[in-house]
């Protein structure tokens, strides 16, 4: 029974599906995807005009230890959302809002042959809002510093290249849950 156990215990640990093969070493990347901030309430007396859904793009670096664990930092730029702020400014009063971040994640890769992985990951990430232009007065810039998480999967296409998915959430400096989803490249320098 004592053998039936330990084996079963050594079946499920991720060690059990690695290879022999060391996959660490620093990488960068980049990915593309949906920022989704479907939550987000307007300040009071305004409306989002359009879709509250945008584009995002991501430069990510780490490093990834032999262990699986790996250390991973990102500067993450979000396409703009609109808002419409008539009932303060006037007919047609528009304000652009830019929003950007930048994040320090860690990461824990369940290995799966020398090929596959997925991962976990858990940081924090710092959130910049610029409301441009003062079509809407009494909208102010904001910054936040907040907790994020997420996870992914890593597929190796080539010994230095690797296709990546990932989503993360968290909350932005309009105080709303979001969501982003991307798929990029990854390239490891081992």
């Amino acid at each position: 029974i004592a053998a039936l156990i330990s084996g079963a215990l050594m079946l499920a640990s991720p060690a059990a599906f690695a290879q022999d093969k060391d996959l660490s070493g620093g990488y960068l990347g980049f990915a593309g995807g949906i920022f989704d901030e479907d939550s987000a309430p307007a300040p009071s007396g305004y409306e989002y005009t359009g879709e509250d859904d945008a584009g995002v793009f991501r430069i990510y670096g780490g490093y990834r230890w032999e262990d699986g664990i790996a250390l991973e930092g990102s500067i993450n730029g979000i396409a703009d959302l609109k808002l419409n702020c008539t009932a303060f400014a006037g007919p047609g009063a528009e304000q652009t809002i830019e929003r950007g971040s930048v994040s320090v994640n860690g990461l824990y890769h369940f290995q799966f042959g020398d090929k596959f992985s997925v991962f976990p990951k858990l940081g924090l990430a710092y959130a910049v809002i610029d409301s441009g232009n003062d079509a809407c007065v009494t909208y102010s810039d904001d910054s936040t510093l907040s907790v994020v998480y997420g996870g992914g999967a890593e597929f190796r296409l080539f010994e230095n290249a690797a296709i990546r998915a990932d989503f993360d959430k968290g909350t932005s400096g309009l105080d709303a849950e979001n969501f982003a989803w991307a798929v990029g490249l990854s390239f490891y320098f081992n």
